[in-house]
């Protein structure tokens, strides 16, 4: 229960200090969580009433592995950092369940969205951008499904929030000291990430580079140098630690993406984008190998929320923003769509489409002015009418 105390604690800590300058924040943020802990104890009733633990999927290679872990057991798994969290979220809780590690899942979580929204109220974006975009991810069912069912994906997003928040910081503040903080920090999420997802490493010093750039703060020499210096760093983390991982995940992808022909290939990212559509969960047994009715009931109201609320972002491209946190945040959502449109074609697990949601989310509301006009209205629907149309023609 410590680990999970803590984080619960951090949620209320920010959602607290946001409300200073969002009223009711905080309250929303509670009644949200509460909401959401209402399915996650449906969702495990009806895991209880067919005899597991965990879904399916590589959800049950996890838990089987931290229970190994528990007992001393010496083996290896992949993503290892995971079942390390996943044993210490055990070893400081009253009793062994997965239950704790649903909880903890569903708390990272809120605590990266909140995080999240705390950077943007530091960049000034508006209160009704930061309420559309933490209202309608909580609110959202699939998100939050996604997330507490499969077990290492909301530390992966929150390692990643917390590496934005890192390079954010290291932007705007002025004092040494605690620039040379953040870079350690940046390290040392350099080193964590990979042990959630194998490509993780790259994100810390591509913000990094990133945020060099855009402030144009140092020379052109001095981005060659430091750039140099995360580049051997890169190279140590792989040849140390992470090369027999990588040497194995990048022809994967590789010969995933060679796999597809060219038009699965180019049409992988809309598929990723717009998937799974709130259609193929009400018939599972023709299109799922395993389900559950709390997670078919959850991806179909979710996708169908974000079907709704996608033209709505699409229609606000107008006057883009641009901005530190704009490139921050699609750095990393392009890097998402990318590696899984070439490992996946497109076609990927909930857990995937729920972090891509937060993402997609977080840069539509970082760049656009969310204002509903009444010019916007016939455009949403003739977005919505084509979003719709072809999801359902193409069966996404």
């Amino acid at each position: 229960m410590l680990i999970i105390m803590l984080l619960l604690f951090l949620l209320i800590f920010i959602s607290i200090k946001i409300s200073r300058k969002i009223p009711n924040y905080f309250l929303f943020v509670i009644i949200l969580l509460v909401f959401q802990l209402g399915w996650l104890t449906l969702y495990r009733i009806e895991l209880y009433s067919i005899g597991r633990d965990v879904y399916y999927s590589d959800a049950s290679a996890y838990w089987n592995a931290t229970k190994s872990f528990l007992l001393g057991y010496d083996f290896h798994s992949w993503n290892m950092g995971y079942v390390y969290y996943s044993a210490a979220i055990q070893k400081f809780s009253f009793f062994v369940s997965v239950l704790w590690n649903n909880i903890s899942n569903l708390l990272l979580l809120f605590l990266s969205i909140v995080i999240f929204s705390y950077i943007m109220l530091k960049e000034g974006i508006s209160s009704l951008n930061i309420k559309i975009f933490t209202y309608s991810l909580l609110l959202n069912p699939l998100v939050s499904y996604g997330l507490y069912r499969n077990l290492k994906d909301s530390l992966f997003l929150f390692l990643t929030v917390l590496s934005i928040l890192v390079v954010y910081s290291f932007a705007k503040n002025s004092n040494k000291l605690n620039k040379i903080i953040n870079i350690i920090f940046i390290a040392v999420l350099m080193g964590l990430l990979p042990l959630v997802r194998p490509w993780g490493f790259v994100i810390p010093p591509l913000l990094f580079l990133i945020t060099l750039i855009y402030t144009k703060k140092i020379s052109a020499k001095k981005i060659l140098n430091i750039s140099l210096v995360l580049l051997i760093a890169i190279f140590s983390i792989v040849v140390s630690g992470y090369r027999e991982i990588l040497m194995t995940w990048i022809p994967y992808v590789l010969n995933s993406a060679d796999a597809l022909n060219p038009l699965r290939l180019i049409l992988s990212p809309l598929n990723l984008v717009i998937g799974p559509g709130p259609i193929r969960p009400l018939f599972p047994d023709d299109y799922f190998e395993y389900y559950t009715i709390v997670g078919n009931i959850s991806t179909s109201l979710g996708a169908l929320m974000w079907w709704l609320i996608l033209p709505f972002f699409i229609v606000k491209i107008r006057k883009i923003k641009l901005s530190l946190l704009h490139r921050q945040f699609g750095i990393v959502l392009f890097l998402f769509i990318i590696i899984y449109s070439l490992a996946y074609g497109g076609s990927v697990e909930i857990r995937f489409r729920s972090v891509l949601y937060i993402l997609i989310t977080a840069q539509a509301v970082v760049m656009f002015n969310m204002n509903l006009i009444k010019k916007d209205i016939i455009k949403y629907i003739f977005v919505l009418s084509v979003i719709v149309s072809g999801g359902l023609y193409f069966g996404i």
